[in-house]
């Protein structure tokens, strides 16, 4: 029995020396292998036989050592912070990335930045004002106000083409994402059947864990394991791979207003709260997937977005008649505008050229065809008029459709009527405080026109490409001789949040077609109310001066300071710069920390060939050594043998 032992105990040294041999020669086989962890021979002793026992302990001899595991080195710890790194260090580089490519939309379009196109504006206007009847400086500032216009379409369209391009980005994430998932799954399979005997799947783990690693890139994620061996993953919160089925990903459009694509899970499910505010504290600033998302938007933004403390809506008026503001609905929607726009890269720049250049236009045309209220006007003119109501309408071509919007204003508020080629589809009473006292019209006492005076009255340098500036409407006056008579004015169509062909955005805008073939019908020249008939309207000319002199908006909600249209545009690329150098600050901690943290894991798991090629040597040794062993038990027996015989 115990020379039977003692071979027992030789060969079992002799197989696990030959497994360690091998699983040595298989870590310097994937030395140069990314994502391979390094294995380890553990060892442990075999069954005992009992050959007596005391009043205090059995008396055993071991029959040999034997392989428990062979285990991979690896942190777990090391696993997790890696994961999370590295899904915020991609969600900051796409961001770094979108900045970058608006700096260049502004900085390098053509080899010249927009700056100067703003500058040339402001030289046109001030030339003019010096002699408004000169044909060559009117001829000046109609090509200026072309090129400006142009120029910001231009920029305005690439950022939106750059805008739709994220969503190829978008689509592919969430392939990959889907493809990781059922790859994952796929292994669990596979490491569970392996691994029901005492074989560790160690090479199939490996690959499990370098798609971990890549998910974690795209989403937030945390992992468990079980004692079979197979991994749950968590995305976001909500389980995505479970021992039995992946929860998959898709993608649809936002709305029918935008082809935008938007990322859910199959049951239609959001995958992320994107109105959550984004902070490393909380960890909600991590994975590709919700960056592009984020830095995307949700549509293509315009001035409008941007919540103005000056806007009427955010104002009411109290039973004594004083005007009152609505702080509350104010805050919110700058919170609204915080956690969606203002966190947006793309909307939150888009929304702020639009105001700017908004800006620009509306004042420019307001200077040039001024508008007030239908009292102020008519006692300017010496009129009066005991209208309570007036009716205007305004038409645009929609497909092959003609749609008129017929407006009636009366003192119990406002009433619009929607025509579609002359058949009522829709009546909305939209306003009950907007009485006629609140209509804007052309402000003929005060507006200059044209050098041809008779025929181009309120010519507007830029116009919307469906709304006209005004619309025609009659109502009934009393000189001041009490002579009665109908009289004709121009309701201007103002623009409304709800309809943006209504508004001046870079979108809707083109230079008026008429004065770009004419450029005597500018409305600068003097007209019969001020005396100055044949000669040029000095305060029209005035007006045109002072608009970038006077500050007319802040940056964003976030900003009090008010500016002028230089000072605006100055502060709005400072603000691009700024928000790039963090988030590109940011990028590089990132990838620092996440080379160090790896660095780390390699120290645990990369395989070092000098100290395998030292294990291996001490494996042959110990194979050596277990087979001495066994040719002296052998010369034993054969000698026990011999005599016996």
């Amino acid at each position: 029995m115990s020379l039977m032992t003692s071979l027992s105990v030789g060969v079992s040294g002799l197989k696990t020396s030959q497994s360690a041999v091998n699983t040595t020669a298989h870590n310097l086989a994937n030395v140069a292998t990314d994502g391979y962890s390094r294995q380890q021979v553990l060892c442990g002793d075999t069954a005992y036989n009992k050959i007596g026992e005391t009043y205090i302990n059995y008396l055993q001899v071991g029959i040999g050592t034997e392989v428990s595991i062979v285990k991979q080195n690896r942190d777990v710890f090391l696993d997790k912070a890696y994961r999370l790194e590295i899904g915020r260090q991609n969600y900051y580089d796409v961001q770094s990335s979108a900045i970058g490519e608006i700096e260049n939309l502004f900085g390098e379009l053509e080899g010249v930045n927009f700056q100067k196109d703003l500058t040339d504006m402001w030289s046109s206007i001030e030339e003019l004002a010096k002699e408004p009847d000169s044909i060559v400086k009117r001829t000046s500032l109609i090509e200026t106000a072309n090129t400006f216009m142009l120029r910001a379409q231009d920029i305005y369209d690439q950022i939106g083409i750059y805008q739709k391009s994220l969503d190829i980005q978008i689509q592919d994430a969430v392939d990959r994402i889907n493809e990781i998932g059922q790859e994952i799954h796929s292994l669990n399979a596979l490491i569970a059947k392996c691994e029901v005997g005492p074989e560790q799947a160690n090479d199939y783990r490996d690959y499990r864990n370098t798609l971990l690693d890549e998910l974690a890139e795209y989403v937030s994620i945390s992992t468990k394991e079980d004692f079979q061996g197979v991994v749950t993953v968590n995305v976001e919160g909500t389980q995505f791979i479970s021992p039995s089925y992946v929860m998959k990903m898709k993608t649809v459009q936002i709305d029918e207003s935008t082809p935008m694509l938007t990322a859910l899970w199959e049951d239609d499910y959001n995958i992320f709260n994107l109105e959550q505010r984004v902070s490393t504290e909380q960890d909600t600033d991590v994975g590709k997937l919700k960056s592009l998302l984020i830095a995307r938007g949700s549509k293509t933004a315009n001035y409008t977005d941007i919540p103005d403390r000056n806007d009427k809506k955010y104002y009411t008026t109290d039973d004594e008649g004083n005007s009152k503001f609505l702080g509350g609905t104010y805050a919110l929607d700058v919170e609204k505008y915080n956690n969606t726009v203002g966190a947006s890269v793309i909307m939150s720049v888009q929304s702020g050229f639009d105001r700017l250049v908004h800006g620009v236009v509306t004042a420019i045309n307001d200077a040039l065809c001024p508008n007030d209220t239908i009292n102020n006007i008519l006692s300017n003119m010496g009129l009066t008029t005991e209208e309570t109501s007036i009716v205007f309408s305004k038409t645009k071509q929609v497909g092959d459709s003609e749609v008129r919007e017929e407006t009636e204003v009366t003192e119990t508020g406002k009433i619009v009527r929607t025509y579609i080629d002359d058949e009522l589809v829709d009546e909305t009473e939209e306003d009950t405080s907007f009485t006629i006292e609140d209509v804007q019209i052309w402000d003929e006492y005060n507006s200059g026109l044209g050098m041809d005076a008779d025929t181009t009255p309120r010519e507007e340098l830029f116009v919307r490409q469906s709304w006209e500036r005004y619309s025609e409407a009659t109502i009934t006056v009393t000189d001041e001789e009490g002579n009665t008579y109908d009289k004709t004015v121009w309701v201007y169509n103002e623009e409304e949040v709800d309809d943006p062909y209504s508004q001046y955005t870079i979108q809707q805008l083109k230079l008026n077609q008429d004065i770009l073939q004419n450029p005597s019908k500018i409305p600068l020249s003097g007209n019969n109310y001020k005396g100055n008939y044949g000669g040029y309207d000095v305060e029209a000319c005035d007006r045109l001066i002072e608009i970038w002199n006077e500050d007319f908006a802040a940056l964003n909600p976030n900003v009090y300071t008010t500016s002028t249209f230089t000072e605006f545009y100055a502060a709005f690329v400072g603000d691009i710069a700024t928000v790039g150098s963090e988030y590109y600050g940011m990028y590089e901690n990132q990838l620092d920390l996440v080379k160090d943290i790896n660095n780390s894991r390699q120290e645990v798991s990369g395989v070092s060939s000098d100290e395998e090629l030292s294990n291996m040597i001490m494996y042959q040794h110990a194979y050596n050594a277990s087979s001495r062993y066994i040719t002296a038990v052998d010369q034993m027996l054969e000698d026990i043998l011999n005599k016996l015989g």
